[in-house]
């Protein structure tokens, strides 16, 4: 008897056969006995394990990623899996034995941070040195903001929080083949040119989150030729197929065309928008231009937040626009807003619209052609349990335009001067010098000053003529001296702002004590914010002058009408004074900016201050 060893290294972790083939002339024989397998020990540990997906430190991975790996070399016999979050710091596998399987799907939440470890094992122990690797998921991918546009125009495909259902031979990809976009060049195509064992492909959106009941989706769909194939949408609370019910599109193959959904039965409910495609190798369908957005019929009382609107035409509404708008945060009395209602809506040509609204002292204003306009009445006074409505008459939105709607409770936010200090002083003549600054000011009529030996303004003396305003979007310093003090004592002051419409605000007490003494006369204080913008208008460059009373990290910001981003200016940690920045009426790119509204943005620390300058060319 002899005896045979082979080595089956190379077969590791593989099911495999053992055969014996038998070549002999008849006559002869050949005996086989006592087949072993040995397995030999391993005298090193194995290599780290390689990383396939996610990468390390890869960022918005999707919330149904697996987590791949495979072999390092060393002869693994298995694999620990480590796996837990950053933060909060928690462990949710803690070195489970995966035996020889390298991969593992788990539960994963939006925008947190993750950690893995793979630690490969054989009989001499385990891999040293194995890295952790770390990933974040992508950010809450719901649609809440409307209107919503998807045109595919995008670097990514698919678009954040989409998903896909595809088989073997075809796709659902981005192509510059047909497009509906104006401008654009790409839409969806959905493929069943080759040959595939299933033809049954689904596309489904993020997540959306209908909260207006007259929500509408309209996407638009055209075909490659006059083969036989199917497009259907379905909407469902789920991104699985068979939850769908799913309706058939008119498909063409010579123009696009458009289908339209009321979405008004998915109110206060998340849902997914599905696009299922058929083609039993035949050709293309292409699908642009999926959008959402929260209508107001004409004519109809529609809720939105705590008020009712109805208007004489149709309207859409832009929930993008909030009390952060550029042309909102431009309001001379923009302190006074007090958890407003902002409302963002786009019409055509010219219409009247009501709202209905709560108990209180409501001011409602609306902004379009380049200024705001009151409410009629203004302000609005409800009692206590009644309702109120507020008109706003001949709003013109132009041919395709968009307004902005405030209502605010309590105070009036266009009150029309912009006051950024008021001071009383002695002066070396012993008179006492009332001085105030104003940074803006729109419609003021003029000043007066009131005077009371007790802090009560009802008891107090009217000790000045008019004091004419000078109704302009620069900071103007005004003096008044009162020269009619003759005994000691404390002396308190009013101002009095009236505009032109009759309407009065009142600002103080401020108080002084008065012995007759000098004091000298006083410079004219820092006010942190926008203090000049000059020329304005301007052509081409303008100076943006600014005020510190503080150290603060400053950053300036040019906006246009649109609310878009135009220029922006990182300006660093600046000390308390004065400073100038020259605009020279370009973009980030140093393009030039047409003719029209900007607003210049300063943000010092967490202040923000905004003033309007025009660009005519």
């Amino acid at each position: 008897w002899q005896q045979a060893s082979i080595s089956l290294s190379a077969y590791n972790e593989k099911d495999i056969y053992i055969a014996f083939k038998h070549i002999a002339t008849g006559g002869n024989y050949r005996m086989i006995d006592d087949i072993t397998g040995v397995h030999l020990s391993f005298s090193t540990v194995p290599n780290p394990a390689v990383i396939v997906s996610p990468a390390n430190e890869a960022e918005d991975v999707s919330l149904t990623q697996t987590l791949n790996w495979t072999s390092g070399g060393g002869s693994p016999r298995g694999y620990y899996l480590s796996f837990g979050s950053v933060i909060p710091p928690l462990i949710y596998l803690d070195n489970v034995d995966m035996g020889t399987i390298t991969s593992y799907t788990p539960n994963l939440d939006i925008n947190k941070r993750y950690w893995w470890k793979v630690v490969p094992y054989n009989e001499a122990g385990n891999a040293e040195n194995c890295p952790i690797w770390t990933f974040t998921t992508m950010e809450d991918p719901t649609i809440r903001t409307f209107p919503y546009t998807e045109d595919f125009e995008g670097e990514t495909f698919l678009p954040l929080g989409w998903t896909k259902i595809v088989h073997n031979g075809n796709d659902i990809t981005k192509d510059a083949t047909k497009n509906h976009s104006n401008p654009g060049q790409y839409s969806v195509r959905f493929s069943s040119y080759n040959l595939s064992d299933n033809y049954n492909q689904y596309l489904f959106t993020a997540p959306i989150f209908v909260r207006a009941p007259y929500t509408k989706l309209t996407f638009w769909h055209i075909k490659e030729n006059a083969s036989d194939e199917t497009l259907e949408w379905g909407i469902s609370t789920n991104p699985n197929p068979s939850s769908f019910t799913w309706n058939p599109v008119n498909l063409s193959s010579s123009e696009w065309q458009r289908t339209e959904i009321n979405l008004r039965s998915y109110m206060g409910h998340k849902i997914y928008i599905g696009f299922h495609y058929y083609g039993n190798y035949s050709y293309y369908v292409y699908l642009d231009d999926i959008n959402i957005k929260a209508t107001i019929p004409a004519n109809v009382p529609t809720p939105i937040e705590d008020i009712v609107i109805n208007p004489t035409i149709d309207l859409d509404l832009d929930e993008s626009v909030d009390e952060t708008n550029p042309i909102v945060q431009s309001l001379p009395n923009i302190t006074a807003l007090n958890n407003p209602v902002v409302l963002g809506l786009i019409g055509t040509e010219t219409a009247n619209m009501t709202f209905e609204v709560g108990p209180g002292t409501l001011y409602g204003i609306c902004y379009y052609g380049g200024e705001w306009h009151h409410s009629i009445p203004y302000p609005c006074t409800v009692a206590e349990g009644a309702t109120g409505t507020i008109t706003f008459e001949n709003v013109d939105f132009g041919a395709k335009g968009e307004i902005i709607v405030v209502m605010n409770e309590g105070q009036n936010p266009t009150l029309p001067v912009e006051l950024s200090a008021f001071t009383v002083n002695l002066n070396p003549q012993s008179g006492i010098n009332i001085m105030w600054v104003t940074q803006s000011e729109t419609g003021v009529n003029g000043y007066y000053i009131y005077r009371a030996n007790v802090d009560s303004l009802s008891l107090a003396s009217l000790i000045s003529p008019l004091i004419r305003a000078s109704n302009t979007s620069q900071q103007q310093v005004y003096l008044y001296t009162d020269k009619e003090i003759y005994e000691s004592g404390i002396y308190y002051y009013w101002l009095e702002t009236q505009d032109i419409d009759g309407v009065s605000i009142f600002y103080g007490s401020l108080s002084i004590d008065y012995k007759g003494n000098n004091n000298g006369t006083p410079e004219i204080p820092l006010v942190t914010g926008i203090r000049s913008i000059y020329p304005n208008p301007f052509n081409p460059s303008t100076t943006i002058s600014y005020e510190l009373t503080k150290t603060a990290e400053v950053k300036i910001e040019i906006y246009n009408i649109r609310g878009q981003l135009v220029r922006s200016y990182a300006l660093g940690k600046k000390e308390r004074g004065r400073y100038k920045l020259l605009w020279e009426g370009d973009d980030n790119n140093r393009r030039s900016c047409g003719t029209g509204m900007y607003f210049i943005r300063m943000q010092a620390d967490k202040e923000n201050f905004i003033k309007k300058v025009t660009l005519l060319k």
